[in-house]
């Protein structure tokens, strides 16, 4: 689903990534420390591997669809105007944040993973494909909470508006194929992010699994 809806939580600011955000999100995933703990691994060494992957992230067709977000701070904590459509301003992209329909890591195409069920979790089917969240924000603004509000309210939103949008844009047969809640995967040292996924209502680690070139990745879910 793209463009998604904008929305707001008491700090921050929720709209679709666009082109014109090129050069932002260059200046967050061109850092080491953020993309250490990403799939990629490596940071993007020029514009144009930033390009293409944002170009694809917002590209039209996917099928299921995706939406991504990138994340501002707000400016003003006044409320808006008396329609509820204005938006209030804010500062420049601090994040970037969303969710897409992935295979569960059993059944993607790395011949060198092993996984094992860490046994915390309701029952589930790890042969299902699963919505799965991802978010990265600038080292900047790490340590002030923005992480743990952004993924509260976006997953909130997934529960209440995105999810059925989302899964109504590829027909009630295929849901059948998809497996309950927002998932979320996390390198098994990125202590933080897993502290950021605890507060906000995800169960795990639930799942372990070891990529192809030895990464110790866990599994969290968070249901409605």
């Amino acid at each position: 689903m793209y463009p998604p809806p904008t929305f707001t939580s008491p700090r921050l600011l929720f709209e679709a990534m666009t082109p014109d955000d090129l050069d932002a999100m260059h200046q967050i995933r061109n850092k080491p420390e953020v993309m250490r703990w990403s799939l990629r691994k490596l940071p993007d060494q020029n514009l144009e591997e930033t390009r293409t992957w944002l170009t694809k992230f917002i590209s039209g067709g996917h099928h299921p669809p995706r939406t991504c977000y990138v994340v501002r701070e707000l400016l003003s904590t006044s409320p808006p105007d008396a329609t509820g459509t204005a938006i209030p301003a804010a500062g420049p992209v601090i994040g970037n944040m969303g969710v897409r329909m992935e295979p569960a890591p059993t059944q993607r195409d790395d011949p060198g993973l092993t996984s094992s069920s860490a046994g915390t979790a309701a029952e589930h089917s790890p042969s299902k494909d699963r919505w799965e969240l991802g978010y990265i924000f600038h080292p900047d603004v790490w340590g002030r909470g923005y992480a743990t509000e952004a993924v509260q309210h976006l997953s909130q939103k997934f529960f209440g508006e995105l999810q059925a949008q989302m899964t109504g844009a590829f027909g009630a047969e295929a849901t059948k194929h998809v497996e309950e809640g927002l998932w979320a995967i996390t390198n098994h040292d990125n202590a933080a992010s897993q502290r950021v996924l605890v507060k906000t209502g995800f169960a795990g680690p639930v799942e372990e699994f070891v990529e192809g070139d030895g990464t110790r990745c866990v599994v969290f879910v968070k249901y409605k």
